[in-house]
């Protein structure tokens, strides 16, 4: 049986030959994150590499050492991973640090390039998460100060908390 990972027919197919777990259940679960994954992961990760790609020749004309920084989240940690769900948010934000990873690969040893992805906190962007503890504004400065203290270091430690500390993977 072929199975095409960009068709949803034949991943339904194929989930009829398969026993042992509730199909109803995971099907209602995939369709549920499907429906927005895709234009997630179109903004959320592809738009940050063309963002980079835009802006690549002006970064390489900066005076100093250019710092790349990707907003990603505790979201995108495959190590500590805790979700059940919200996978179309966590998928973009695993994304998101593995481009992080992938150019820093290619910057390491560029004296005027740098790049990291910092997990911000929970942060009060709209009425949605009212309850998160950091405002914006504040938050904002909070990310400024620390991207000043990591502008020139390299030392490969590239996914960070607001609070500088390196997170998991």
């Amino acid at each position: 049986m072929k199975i095409n990972a960009v068709t949803d027919p034949s991943f339904r197919e194929y989930g009829q030959i398969v026993e042992g777990y509730d199909k109803e259940e995971l099907l209602a679960i995939l369709r549920s994150e499907m429906e927005i994954a895709e234009t997630m992961a179109y903004v959320g990760a592809a738009g940050a590499l063309r963002v980079i790609q835009a802006f690549y020749p002006l970064l390489k004309k900066s005076s100093g050492t250019a710092l790349v920084v990707s907003i990603s989240s505790e979201a995108g940690s495959i190590g500590t991973c805790y979700r059940t769900g919200m996978t179309d948010y966590a998928i973009t934000k695993a994304a998101v640090n593995m481009i992080t990873k992938t150019l820093w690969n290619v910057w390491k040893d560029d004296e005027d390039m740098n790049i990291l992805c910092v997990h911000p906190g929970w942060v009060r962007t709209n009425e949605g998460n009212a309850l998160a503890p950091f405002d914006s504004y504040e938050q904002a400065e909070t990310l400024r100060l620390l991207f000043e203290t990591r502008r020139n270091v390299k030392d490969g430690n590239l996914f960070l908390t607001y609070a500088g500390e390196v997170y998991p993977w």
